[in-house]
């Protein structure tokens, strides 16, 4: 029998130790390395027919707008004609009082310091007096400037508010 050189096996030992554990290291690098696992076809399909589904539906409800999720739009409350025309000869009529007060004169014509409808007719009678009449469907008033303006407007103001402000 051949003896080998004292410490010789120990060191053979120790190097195929080190092998070992210099291959196990480079696998689980390998391993790391390697892409996440791809679900099966089936999955990917369900995927993209659930993801279909849910733009469909978002398209549905922006587009559709349907009743079990939204309120439905309420109609303007309708306006009072006569309310309506005492609002809009009140306006002019203030307009008219501060153009008289800021240049000491009438205009013209009421296009001058507003913009009135054509209902709406003016008609300067002096230097500081005017009338102001309008129609509105059947309803017909006038408005002159020595009437007081708060009292020809009266609660027409607290009429033309939504009827659930009251």
């Amino acid at each position: 029998m051949e003896q080998k050189p004292p410490g010789s096996s120990d060191k053979q030992e120790l190097l195929s130790a080190f092998d070992q554990v210099v291959t196990r290291e480079q696998e689980k690098e390998g391993d790391a390395a390697s892409p996440p696992p791809v679900p099966p076809r089936s999955a990917r399909g369900w995927v993209v027919v659930t993801g279909a589904m849910a733009y469909l539906f978002l398209a549905y409800i922006w587009v559709g707008k349907p009743g079990w999720l939204f309120a439905p739009d309420i109609p303007p409350a309708s306006v009072n004609a006569e309310e309506a025309l005492r609002l809009e000869l009140y306006l002019h009529a203030s307009a008219l009082n501060d153009h008289l007060a800021d240049n000491g004169r009438l205009p013209a014509t009421l296009e001058e310091v507003s913009t009135p409808e054509a209902s709406i007719h003016y008609q300067r009678l002096g230097d500081s007096t005017w009338v102001l009449s309008g129609t509105e469907g059947a309803v017909v008033l006038t408005l002159r400037s020595a009437d007081p303006l708060e009292q020809f407007l009266g609660t027409t103001l607290l009429d033309l508010r939504a009827p659930g402000a009251r």
